[in-house]
């Protein structure tokens, strides 16, 4: 998984595994991540988290190589370590490698691998061993992998990306996110069992609903109301 989007959406879904408080997006801090990106309302989740941080010069450079340093950091404030001092004349990421040790996220590591990109095998691993999954696991459904990690993962169904991710016909390489049946799935793990969705998407249906994506500087102000019994 090479791309620092893929693994933010990763992290984002352990961070929510490992608590049941909900992230409230705020406005994205980053001058190179526009609202209408998919991922918009997660890294802002994650920013006001405080798992991610961007770059000094205020971007966020999400089709950057993510590097082992960075997952290092993504999974493991994800799950709520405590983020480490740094020492001014070591790597940034040099403290998180002990950590990374300490959490069983690698066995093994050298300092000099922080800045290199991790294949998509090795951030599945660490993830299950984030989560305490084991590699115990039955039959791959993959015809390219039959690592005990992946198998697990998609037995668990964590993260639930294969229902919510989709290729966007329209945009080749691109992916986009069901959030219907993401929010659907974050209510029903939260217990609440009537779950109707309505199907409605503001920015296709512009002549009932304002929509910033949709219509750019011309928006309005919906709101909308909720009863509990």
């Amino acid at each position: 998984m090479k791309k620092r989007i893929a693994v933010l959406f990763l992290a984002l879904v352990l961070a929510v595994s490992s608590s049941t408080t909900a992230l409230a997006a705020e406005a994205s801090p980053f001058t190179d991540l526009h609202p209408e990106h998919w991922a918009y309302p997660y890294v802002s989740a994650l920013h006001q988290a405080g798992v991610v941080g961007g770059y000094p010069d205020g971007t966020f450079q999400g089709e950057n190589n993510v590097t082992w340093g960075e997952v290092f950091k993504l999974l493991l404030l994800a799950v709520g370590v405590e983020e480490p001092e740094r020492d001014p004349e070591k790597h940034w990421a040099y403290p998180y490698v002990q950590l990374a040790l300490d959490n069983r996220l690698v066995y093994a590591f050298l300092e000099e691998y922080l800045d290199a990109a991790p294949a998509r095998l090795d951030v599945a691993r660490m993830a299950a061993r984030a989560l305490d999954l084991t590699d115990i696991s039955g039959e791959s459904p993959y015809t390219d992998c039959a690592d005990g990690y992946v198998v697990e993962l998609f037995e668990k169904n964590i993260p639930f990306a294969r229902e919510i991710i989709f290729d966007d016909p329209s945009e080749e390489g691109k992916y986009k996110i069901d959030l219907w049946e993401t929010n659907r799935r974050l209510l029903a793990d939260m217990g609440v069992e009537d779950i109707e969705v309505a199907g409605l998407c503001t920015m296709c249906d512009q002549e009932r609903f304002y929509s910033h994506r949709g219509m750019g500087e011309k928006r309005g102000v919906m709101a909308g109301v909720m009863e509990l019994r």
